[in-house]
């Protein structure tokens, strides 16, 4: 009788755990890569007006700024390859995960993908940028209004459409070579961002989150 008993309580002890373990806590695999793409787009967002503020200035020490606040994108991007591993995970390991087991892990696939680029892409603009006003070169008339366009766009905060220098026209032989860098990677920007940022997505990630 006494075994009976004891089986009754392994086999509900087992069910509760395996009800918790596997569907009510399980965390949202496709919340946690957004969570780590908003924490992402808002640095990007910040360096983006920083150098929206350097080319403002013309000073090539607020570039250097920029260029830092870039290179820390660096830790937001481990963060998210964590997070896109994770999911795999949970598609694998949870019943929660395999229910969506083809959109999770293709969401993590892109993710990882468009978050590389993304901080490829800042990192060659501010490097750019740094190096154009070294020279002494004077930019594009509409460069400084299309980073400040694109630190909204990646803030969730833009309210218009985006435009930037080449945008209207395929030949960009218009623009100084020294200003090139900058220019295709902000194309490249654009493109990821109207992907990925949404207006009022990354409101739950504060900017004292983003400070720390």
């Amino acid at each position: 009788s006494a075994g009976w008993h004891r089986m009754e309580d392994v086999i509900v002890g087992a069910g509760a755990g395996l009800l918790f373990s596997q569907i009510l806590l399980t965390p949202d695999p496709l919340r946690q890569i957004d969570s780590a793409m908003a924490h992402l787009l808002l640095r990007i967002g910040a360096g983006l007006e920083a150098a929206a503020e350097a080319l403002h200035k013309a000073d090539p020490r607020r570039a250097q700024t920029t260029l830092g606040l870039m290179l820390r994108a660096q830790e937001d991007l481990a963060l998210l390859r964590a997070g896109a591993d994770g999911a795999r995970y949970s598609a694998r390991w949870s019943l929660r995960g395999r229910l969506a087991a083809a959109s999770v892990i293709s969401a993590a696939d892109d993710a990882e993908h468009d978050a590389i680029r993304l901080c490829a892409a800042a990192l060659l603009l501010a490097d750019g940028l740094r190096e154009a006003l070294l020279q002494g070169k004077r930019p594009p008339g509409e460069l400084e209004s299309s980073l400040r366009a694109l630190a909204a766009l990646s803030s969730g905060k833009a309210t218009g459409p985006l435009a930037y220098p080449g945008h209207s026209s395929p030949q960009l032989e218009t623009i100084a070579p020294d200003w090139m860098p900058v220019v295709s990677s902000l194309r490249i920007l654009s493109e990821i961002l109207r992907k990925n940022a949404l207006p009022g997505r990354h409101q739950k990630v504060g900017k004292a989150e983003l400070a720390s």
